[in-house]
Order: structure tokens, then C-alpha cells, then sequence
């Protein structure tokens, strides 16, 4: 009997249809058999999802995260787990957590945490008492959007852990009166050049000047360290203050043409600092700087701390550029010179190459081409210089990204607006820097190696670029030199091969002066007649005689 062939929906089988009872029969052994092969799929699945979970069978494992865990095997699941590493089977141990981290958690499990009662002022009456009505507000989402925005500010420029581990950066402890800079100790120099009163290279001479006193009392020796919440820093009588949490600016600039990307200019130019009305009063300092005539993304700050960070070279941070060139497109050879990087007549080293090089749109009748690329250094008018060394003029020149933060679309020319804390967090990049490598021709001589060679063996090529395989050949010469530790101890081997030869000259010398003093012939004894020649060559200026006692 079929279940549910009884039922309205079902028409019922009538025993004189043999049809029927066939079909119904197929139709039960395809059931079943579609039902044991589910059955056999689910419980492989449940054995490989068992023998996949095995070590990773833990009781502390946050909502959502064993998943992550099995998507993402990353080294620090591989060190909670104890699994082997990839490279010689070696284990790691686990990994701790910031201390900060588990404090911030166990104060989240309060049930207090983030609750505000709110009283409503308005008197009240009812059975001949007087009461107060209230309710509790939930700022839970406040604090942390609060603590997390002065997590951000509070973030400094760390390479290493040991530094990273001293910060507190609980909820509990973060405010936003903290100083900028930190809350340890820093050098006083450090600490006048944040508050805006003297360069660094001018706090020795203020020092020595006597013009500076820590806690009412003057400072003689300018290397001294600071604690910038206890101690009181004066110069000239007026205390310096340090910038808070609260009071570091990130601004994003869409800067217009006939607009200079400096303070203050001598010839009464138009710049950045006019665009910002606050500027001058918050000090805000621009991050790198463009051309003139170009547009784009420009970054203002008053943290100098990672000013100099974003602008400086060697820290090699990505910029992205947009330019309008004319005559078309530029053949692959071009573009593969501005990848490896250009050797400009006027520069004493080759330019640093291109990367991520794109033809955007090209106009062939009017012959104008728009081609996108990121640098990671900026001199004197590179990109008009570069274009135009390859035979194709700059009409227009737009940065579009500084590292990983994006022109906004939504600003025009002329307009700015505040960075918000998550472009803040992934313009500083991770908590821990990468330490500047040193000259990146070297590192990219050592990655070549072979290729450069092949290129000296091909031959220089015709045209403009044969300053390109020039190049390549100063690049090799570079690369075989020292690096900086090889140098050192280069450098120290010297110096002991230096002592070691003038010991060596030295015993030498000894020894010849030793062997002339045997060889000379033995000395006679002076007689009285010698010395009275002595006396005799003096003239008139013999030994005086002996006066009587």
C-alpha cells in the first residue's frame, strides 16, 4: 500500500490498471534508492567533516570563528592547534594574545558595561508620593565606536613587538586627553618639536641657552627624557602642551590647479593652506606634495610622527597617478622602460620604475591617451619629466590614491573633508612596519641576477634607451658591492688588517735597527784629549770654572 494514496490529492489506484501498479513500484524502488544514496553521502560527509575537525576540537572557540579557522588556516591556527608547521615538520608554540584584548573582553561580560540611567526631571505624584521615573540607556555601541577611533589616533610608528606590548590600549584607559605622542618617556627633543616650540636641531642650542626648564627647574644637559603626563616643560616661561587624541586632524584635499602644495609661499601664490580656513590654527602639515598644475588627492596632518613615515622614500608607500599624455599610446618598449625605470639626463641615479601600468582610454583622433600607474617616489616634476623623455607630453597630471586610501568621487575640486577612522587605519598599514631595506636598485640587482647579465650579453639598443642598458649595467656593479651589515664587518676586518700590518712594520724596523748596531764596529773610551777639543770647538764658550766655596 502507497502512503497517501488515499488522500484528495492523490488519485487512487484502481486494481484492473496493471500500469498503474507498475509505475508505483519503479516509483518506490527509485525512492529508496535515492534515499539510500543520501543517506550513504550524508554519513561521509559526517566522517570527513569529523577526521578534518579532529585537532581542531576545542571548547573556547568564539561564535563564527572555528569556520573562519577552517577557511582561513592561517600559522597562528596552526599554533593553537599544534599542528605541524609546513618547513621541517617543526611545531610552533601558541601565540599570546594582547593582554589588552582580554581585558577589554572580561569587561564586556559585565552587565553593567555601557548601561546609563537616564531620570526624567519631570516631578511625579501618584498615592501621595512623590517619584522619580527613569530608564536604562544602552551606550555599549558609543563606547566602543569611541574607544575604537582613539585606538586609531593612539596608533604610532612601531617595528618591533617589544614596543607594541607596552601600549595599553584597554577602553578602560584610553581618553581623549592622552598625549599624541604617547604616554611614556620620550627625548626633549622629541617632545618641544611636537608641542610646535623649536625644531629638533634647535633644542640644543635653546638648552644651552638656558631656556628651557622641566618641573621649574633648568635643564643643562639637552639628552634628557620626559614624561609628557607628570613632567611640566616651560620654554621662555610659557609651558608647552602637547596635542591629545582629541585633537589630531586627518583631512583629505581635492587640490585644484594654480594651487601649491606648500605653508606658505614668498611670491603670495595661492596654497593648500587657503583651502583649509583651521589649517594654520591646527598646524596641519601636507603629506608629500604635487605639481602645481596637478590635481588630486593630497593629504593634510598635524601627527609628524607619521608624516614622515608616508612622506619619506625610503618607506617606498604607494602613489596613484592618472595623466592625460598626447601621441597616443606608448609601444611596449616605453612602457617597459618605465617599468624598470628611466635614467634622465639631469639625475645623478636612475629613477625608480613604474608599476601596475595601464592605458585607460585612448583618443585617436585627437591623439590623447590616459593611462594610470603607481610610484613610490617623487622628485622635481618626475612624471612631467619621465613622459616627456619618452616623446610623450603631459597634458594633465591626477593623483587618484596615496597608499590605501582613494580620492572620495564625491569631492570636488577645491573641497576637502575629515579621513574617516577605517581610512585612517589603512593609511598607517599594520601594527607592526616594515624597516626600510636601503637602496632599492640593490634589492632589485640581487632579485635579478641572471636577467641582468642576459641583458649586458644582448647588447645596448637603439634609440633613447640606450641609457636603459647603461643603467642596467651600473645596477649590476651596484648590487656587487657590500650591503650595509657586510660593510661593517668589511669595514672591521680592515681595521684589523690595518693594526696588523703596522705591527708588523713596526717589528720589522726593530729588527733592521737591531742588525745595523751589531754590524757597527765597537766604540772606543773618550780620553782627556777628546774632550778638550770638545771644549776647544765652543770657542770662547768653554766649561766654566769652578767659583770657590
Amino acid at each position: 500500500r502507497v502512503r497517501g494514496s488515499q488522500g484528495p490529492l492523490v488519485p487512487r489506484l484502481r486494481p484492473a490498471d496493471s500500469t498503474s501498479y507498475a509505475s508505483a513500484a519503479l516509483g518506490l524502488f527509485a525512492a529508496a534508492a535515492a534515499s539510500f544514496r543520501s543517506k550513504a553521502a550524508r554519513n561521509q560527509r559526517a566522517e570527513r567533516t569529523e577526521v578534518s575537525l579532529a585537532a581542531a576540537r576545542r571548547d573556547d572557540f568564539e561564535p563564527g570563528e572555528r569556520l573562519f579557522k577552517q577557511l582561513y588556516r592561517s600559522s597562528n591556527y596552526l599554533s593553537e592547534t599544534g599542528e605541524e608547521d609546513g618547513d621541517g615538520g617543526r611545531k610552533k608554540g601558541p601565540r599570546q594574545k594582547a593582554s589588552w584584548r582580554e581585558d577589554n573582553r572580561r569587561q564586556r561580560e559585565d552587565p553593567a558595561y555601557g548601561k546609563k540611567y537616564v531620570v526624567d526631571p519631570t516631578p511625579r505624584r501618584g498615592r501621595g508620593r512623590r517619584y522619580e521615573k527613569a530608564e536604562v540607556v544602552d551606550e555599549t555601541q558609543d563606547l566602543d565606536r569611541s574607544a575604537s577611533r582613539l585606538r586609531t589616533m593612539y596608533k604610532r610608528p612601531r617595528f618591533g613587538w617589544k614596543e607594541v606590548n607596552e601600549d595599553d590600549l584597554r577602553t578602560s584607559s584610553l581618553r581623549g586627553d592622552m598625549p599624541a605622542i604617547g604616554s611614556g618617556e620620550v627625548w626633549l627633543s622629541k617632545f618641544l618639536s611636537h608641542a610646535g616650540a623649536c625644531s629638533r636641531r634647535t633644542v640644543n642650542e635653546v638648552v644651552l641657552q638656558g631656556r628651557v626648564t622641566i618641573n621649574d627647574q633648568i635643564v643643562q644637559d639637552p639628552v634628557v627624557k620626559v614624561d609628557p603626563e607628570r613632567d611640566t616643560v616651560a620654554l621662555d616661561g610659557h609651558v608647552q602642551r602637547l596635542r591629545t587624541l582629541d585633537q589630531l586632524v586627518w583631512i583629505m584635499l581635492y587640490k585644484p590647479k594654480d594651487v601649491i602644495t606648500t605653508m606658505e609661499d614668498s611670491e603670495g601664490r595661492r596654497t593648500v593652506m587657503d583651502l583649509i580656513p583651521w589649517a594654520k590654527k591646527r598646524r596641519l602639515v601636507p603629506v608629500g606634495r604635487i605639481d602645481r598644475n596637478a590635481t588630486g588627492l593630497v593629504l593634510l596632518t598635524n601627527d609628524y610622527e607619521w608624516h614622515t613615515i608616508l612622506a619619506h622614500p625610503r618607506y617606498e608607500v604607494p602613489k596613484r597617478y592618472k595623466v592625460d599624455i598626447w601621441n597616443g599610446v606608448p609601444s611596449r618598449d616605453k612602457i617597459k622602460a618605465l617599468e624598470d625605470g628611466l635614467k634622465l639626463p639631469d639625475e645623478p641615479r636612475p629613477l625608480m620604475g613604474l608599476s601596475e601600468v595601464q592605458v585607460l582610454n585612448n583618443k585617436k583622433e585627437s591623439g590623447i591617451c590616459t593611462m594610470g600607474f603607481t610610484m613610490t617616489e617623487g622628485r622635481y616634476r618626475q612624471v612631467l619629466r619621465m613622459f616627456e623623455y619618452i616623446g610623450h607630453p603631459i597634458k594633465a597630471v591626477k593623483r587618484t590614491g596615496y597608499g590605501m586610501v582613494a580620492l572620495d568621487r564625491k569631492l570636488k575640486a577645491g573641497e576637502f573633508r575629515m579621513l574617516t577612522p577605517k581610512e585612517v587605519r589603512r593609511l598607517k598599514g599594520p601594527t607592526i612596519l616594515k624597516r626600510p631595506d636601503g637602496d632599492p636598485f640593490k634589492r632589485q640587482g640581487q632579485l635579478e641576477g641572471e636577467d641582468t647579465d642576459e641583458s649586458q650579453q644582448q647588447g645596448p639598443g637603439t634609440g633613447r634607451f640606450d641609457e636603459l642598458y647603461d643603467r642596467r649595467s651600473r645596477q649590476k656593479k651596484r648590487s656587487d658591492r657590500f650591503s650595509g651589515s657586510d660593510r661593517a664587518s668589511a669595514g672591521g676586518e680592515r681595521v684589523q688588517s690595518r693594526d696588523r700590518n703596522r705591527r708588523e712594520r713596526s717589528r720589522s724596523r726593530d729588527r733592521d735597527e737591531e742588525e745595523d748596531f751589531q754590524q757597527r764596529p765597537p766604540a772606543r773610551e773618550a780620553t782627556l784629549e777628546d774632550l778638550q777639543s770638545f771644549e776647544q770647538s765652543f770657542g770662547g764658550l768653554g766649561a766654566p770654572s769652578a767659583s770657590p766655596a
